[in-house]
């Protein structure tokens, strides 16, 4: 049964065990953009953190392109946003680390593990990423 309006999920009794799926219209079902910055709040090759639910996310802005990645560094969980970039690369402030920022890839001990990269849109001045 497809309910179209709050009215009608209202009038509809189901059974406990009934499973009820909502769709929007005019979403992609699997998207879900979270608004994480202003790009004024962004210098290039600047490194904020940001919190998104539980998840802590370091933004960077490499020439004008924004990308995203999980702000914990996969070796001894440091904090990436404390790091420095060079080139498009992350340096983990610990071990010094190194990730490829576009891709997330690991480039080399002590780091083996690559980090979760999240992908990021601009809607005119701000950045979204995708959760």
């Amino acid at each position: 049964m497809i309910v179209n309006s709050a009215e009608e999920k209202e009038k509809i009794i189901l059974p406990p065990s009934a499973i009820f799926i909502s769709f929007k219209s005019n979403s992609h079902m699997s998207e879900n953009w979270v608004r994480a910055a202003a790009i004024g709040d962004i210098e290039d090759e600047d490194l904020p953190q940001v919190k998104i639910d539980d998840l802590l996310i370091a933004i960077y802005n490499l020439g004008g392109t924004y990308y995203a990645t999980s702000d914990i560094c996969t070796h001894e969980h440091a904090c990436l946003s404390d790091g420095s970039v060079i080139g498009g690369v992350i340096e983990c402030p610990l071990h010094q680390g190194c990730f490829d920022i576009a891709t997330g890839k690991a480039k080399g001990a002590p780091v083996t593990v690559d980090l979760q990269n999240y992908q990021t849109r601009i809607d005119g001045d701000n950045i979204f990423i995708l959760r």
